[in-house]
């Protein structure tokens, strides 16, 4: 084989190979000196240097460990030390392991062997002008490792995932991978003789080592601390083995849904599970059985889980898929699942005609979404599925799931002096959203998803708005926002040194493209600080506020940021006094004060340390009085200091609750919540989330025996006021005013467009939402008029977002 090394050198000895041939081939020297001329004056003078250059073959023979040729083996031939490039020649052994590589330079090379069955082998060899020996390379069998991974209990651990690496290091100490089998039993048969070590990853008891052990062997047993767990059961149809039922397990420790399918007696297994929740359920045809959950929590619980799973007929849900304009929409993704979520339900496409028919639907509450490119979903649906479905699979309601187009919004960030700001990050948020993200490094996702606010990562349950969109400014400052859904979005810009803006509320509508104009950011000095444990540990993911005590310059109300690992923060923040509050899941707030001074001081840094608990616990779940699952809500639980009730209405006097509370906790997407540390007496849970109004349950007498049951935390769905304010003498309509509405228990509302000039084309209206059903005062203002009081009588809306209270018309008279 012809020895290859540059592009540059070929073309050389190209050239040069012409000149060499002309000679002879006994061409006139005329003729020589014209392709002299043709080549070049740098190509006559290399042609000497190219032809003394020293080259040599390298050949050799390759041989198993029994002495005889391997023939087919692949011969690689590299610089020594190998520098990654492309191999410099590479050839094949023939039939008598015999391998040749012609015209190599002088040089010092590796030579690398693989063979099937074979270790590789690795060679030096010295390529010199007076050629080299011939080279004999032995390669060495491979030998198998068996053997099985087991748990501390002697279980065996399926689908474990094992690594082996030689120690010692040598030719063949790359990873060799592998799986064990539904038995725990592994093979490795592409190792080389000697000790090794192995790596292995079971599933729901994660990583571990092992070794080392000395290869071959077929006996190894690893022992893997921990205990594993599974599920086992049998899918039945009249109380017989449903043979071929496909059976899918969920859970929050199964990164995706498994599979399996029933043998012919209806048995199944799911093993390699850890501690967690799990939901199964089974499917044949039109059949369904119902979903089946269980908690796998402790070291305590049994080691399997045995189901029961019975097929009925199921029911199919169908519908159709339009756009804000009525038109059908082709090809939209249509997910339908269970109330809580368990993500069991394949999604499914609308057709030509923008129809869709779902799966087999057991009973339950199930909600359904549907998704395409460029658009948003108005609202998600739910479908309720009785237990009295007759037998004939009679289809549901037709469904009708709404989509409507997204629009873009644009502008330009600058700062105090009006230079373009570039770097800045800008996102939008919904209009309702109160708390304000300030990440300067990236979370894991998992960490992330656990601290931020609702609305931030998790779609609005409402509304089908997702996580808000990103942008970052360009170097005039500029930036555009993709993809965003229709309504009231704030825009918000983040920057280094600067306060994080929010703008006021602006309306985008389907399809529309929307310039905010340019954004100012003001300077600002960076806070930080550090959150530890109780045990002075540092803490990551812990969310830290920042609310102003005595100064509105803070950027408002919620500003907040993220801890590292290293339990560090900063926060951006204007002069003044602001209170920081650390919060972390399961556990009781802690707070401190600081001063910030003016910009261009470097504040003093902060230590958020939270103090230890008590020792019990409340579980439980909140729903709206629709029995909806509120998710990403958050629960705060304070002690009352003197349980009585104030005017009957279950609720303590303010003064007497506690102002920092003693456990905080974020609901998951069931509702579910779990507040840890938390000692004996009376408390007050505060619920508050980003739809519904703010709401408070009081627990009379926590104990270490109560409550026994999960706690039901029921929020009432929130209505709303539409109306317009005019001049009680002639009717005209009242275009600068403001509104102050209080509620029950303290509750409040404000409509704060002062100043609002009168919109076109009709009277000017005001709209407030997130009221608590009850009895409200507004107190109306507005300059040159006289104070108005009136009581409203406030109801829950039909719909999450809408009003209950419409075209209420208010009259003011001149001052």
């Amino acid at each position: 084989m012809l020895f290859a090394r540059y592009p540059a050198a070929l073309r050389e000895r190209a050239r040069a190979g012409v000149l060499s041939r002309a000679i002879r081939q006994g061409v006139p020297w005329g003729t020589v000196l014209v392709l002299c001329t043709f080549l070049g004056a740098e190509g006559c003078r290399r042609q000497k240097d190219l032809a003394s250059t020293s080259t040599a073959t390298v050949a050799g023979r390759v041989l198993g460990s029994d002495a005889r040729p391997v023939g087919g083996a692949a011969v690689v031939l590299t610089a020594d030390p190998d520098d990654g490039r492309v191999p410099i020649a590479t050839t094949k052994t023939n039939a008598t392991g015999a391998f040749r590589i012609a015209r190599v330079p002088a040089a010092g090379y590796r030579i690398r062997v693989r063979a099937s069955g074979h270790v590789d082998a690795v060679s030096h060899v010295d390529v010199t002008r007076h050629g080299t020996r011939p080279i004999e390379i032995k390669l060495t069998a491979t030998v198998v490792l068996k053997g099985q991974i087991q748990d501390s209990r002697g279980t065996p651990i399926p689908l474990a995932r094992v690594l082996a690496f030689a120690v010692g290091g040598g030719p063949s100490s790359g990873l060799h991978e592998t799986r064990g089998d539904d038995r725990g039993a592994f093979t490795l048969n592409d190792l080389a003789p000697g000790v090794h070590r192995l790596l292995i990853e079971a599933p729901g008891l994660g990583t571990a080592s092992a070794g080392p052990v000395t290869a071959p062997d077929e006996k190894v047993v690893v022992v893997l601390s921990g205990e594993i767990r599974a599920v086992v059961g049998r899918v039945t149809r009249g109380g017989q083995g449903a043979k071929d039922a496909r059976v899918l397990l969920g859970g929050e420790s199964v990164p995706e849904p498994r599979s399996t399918t029933t043998d012919p007696e209806g048995r199944f297994v799911f093993a390699g599970l850890g501690p967690g929740a799990y939901v199964v359920r089974a499917e044949a045809g039109g059949l369904v059985a119902p979903v089946w959950t269980e908690v796998l929590a402790d070291r305590a619980s049994s080691q399997t889980h045995t189901v029961e799973l019975a097929l009925v007929p199921g029911v199919f849900a169908r519908g159709k898929v339009v756009s804000d304009d009525g038109k059908p929409v082709r090809g939209a993704a249509v997910q339908i699942d269970l109330v809580p979520a368990t993500g069991l339900w394949p999604q499914v496409l609308t057709g030509a005609d923008g129809t869709w028919t779902s799966a087999p639907l057991g009973p339950g509450t199930y909600r359904v979404r549907a998704r395409h490119p460029g658009t948003v979903a108005r609202r998600t649906v739910t479908i309720e599925v009785g237990r009295g479905t007759p037998p004939d699979l009679a289809p549901l309601a037709p469904t009708t799931l709404e989509l409507v187009r997204t629009g873009k919004i644009s502008g330009r960030v600058v700062d105090e002096q009006g230079v373009a700001r570039s770097g800045a990050t800008v996102n939008d948020r919904l209009a309702e959203t109160e708390e304000l993200g300030v990440i300067w490094s990236r979370l894991p996702l998992a960490a992330e998803a656990a601290a931020l606010p609702g609305g931030m990562i998790l779609p609005n349950a409402t509304t089908g708005i997702g996580g808000s969109r990103r942008a970052t400014t360009d170097s005039t400052g500029r930036f555009a926002l993709g993809d965003v859904p229709p309504g009231r979005v704030r825009i918000e810009v983040l920057s280094p040194s600067s306060i994080p803006l929010r703008t006021a509320p602006v309306t985008l509508t389907p399809g529309a493209t929307l310039d905010v104009g340019t954004l100012r950011l003001q300077s600002a000095n960076q806070i930080g600080g550090r959150v530890l444990d109780v045990d002075g540990q540092p803490m990551g993911a812990v969310r830290v506020t920042a609310t102003p005590v005595s100064s509105p310059t803070s950027g408002g109300t919620g500003l907040y940021a993220l801890t590292a690992d290293d339990g560090s923060f900063t926060l951006p923040l204007g002069a003044g006094e602001h209170r920081l509050t650390a919060s972390a899941k399961g556990r009781a707030d802690t707070t401190a004060t600081v001063h910030v001074k003016a910009t261009g001081i470097p504040p003093e840094g902060v230590t958020l340390k939270f103090l230890k608990g008590g020792d019990l616990t409340i579980e439980g779940v909140v729903r709206d009085t629709a029995r909806r699952p509120l998710a990403r809500a958050r629960i705060s639980a304070r002690a009352i200091g003197d349980p009585s009730t104030k005017g009957g209405d279950r609720q303590p006097a303010p003064s007497t609750i506690e102002e920092s509370p003693r456990a905080t906790a974020v609901t998951d997407a069931g509702g579910a919540f779990k507040l840890n540390g938390l000692s004996a007496g009376s408390l007050s849970l505060d619920v508050s989330h980003d739809v519904y109004p703010p709401y408070r349950q009081v627990i009379d007498s926590l104990t270490a025996t109560s409550p026994a049951r999960p706690v039901s935390v029921e929020v009432p769905i929130p209505g709303g006021i539409d109306g317009e304010v005019h001049e009680r003498i002639t009717g005209a309509p009242v275009p600068a005013f403001q509104i102050d509405a209080r509620g029950p228990s303290g509750t409040s509302a404000r409509f704060p467009d002062l100043g609002q000039r009168r919109r076109a084309g009709g009277p000017l209206r005001f709209q407030l939402r997130r009221l608590t059903p009850g009895r409200w005062t507004l107190h109306v203002r507005a300059v040159g008029y006289r104070p108005l009081e009136q009581v409203v009588d406030v109801v829950s809306a039909p719909s999450l977002g809408d009003a209950s209270v419409r075209d209420l018309r208010l009259e003011l008279e001149r001052s």
